[in-house]
Formats: structure tokens, sequence, C-alpha cells
């Protein structure tokens, strides 16, 4: 797993559990588990090979699906509240938090 992949799935773990809007689900080839089923996510995403993650915010019904290998990079803005995720070949999307 890529560190900028691994990075952004701990980030949005951190964010949901900070602001409380953001749910995610982690995909890999034979499992897929979902933010809250997981009480440590360093040790998972250590442990796990991750190939795609989903991020779906309750409130705005903006939802993403990120693979590991379309990533190219992620910011964080607080002051906006959102995750910009920039994928190869596609325009930067956003997701709120």
């Amino acid at each position: 797993m890529s560190n900028v992949f691994k990075r952004l799935i701990q980030d949005s773990y951190k964010l949901r559990k900070e602001y409380g809007g953001l749910s995610g689900i982690m995909y890999g080839a034979i499992s897929s588990v979902g933010f809250s089923e997981v009480s440590d996510i360093e040790e998972y995403t250590g442990a796990c090979n991750i190939d795609m993650l989903y991020l779906q915010n309750g409130q705005t019904e903006e939802s993403i699906s990120v693979y590991e290998w379309e990533l190219e990079n992620y910011k964080i803005k607080r002051s906006e509240r959102r995750i910009y995720i920039k994928l190869n070949g596609k325009p930067e999307q956003s997701i709120m938090f």
C-alpha cells in the first residue's frame, strides 16, 4: 500500500472521529471493513492490504471512491471542512467531513 493512500485512510478515519460526518469503507481483495469496526487505524492499515477506500458524508450525501493506484495526492482544508483528492487523469474532487 502506498504511503499517500495509507495516510489518506488514516487521516479520513481521524477526521471521522473528530467531526463525525464522514463514514468510510476500506476494501481489500477478500474483505471490506467500515471505519466504525476499526479501533486502531494505524494497526489495521499496517496489517491489511487495502485496495480501495469509499468515503461518504452522511449529511451532504457526497461520496467518492479512491483506488490506491489512481490516487495522486490529497489535501485537507480544515477551514472548509473538506478533503481534496487528486486522482490520476481526473479533475480534483472533494468531500466534506
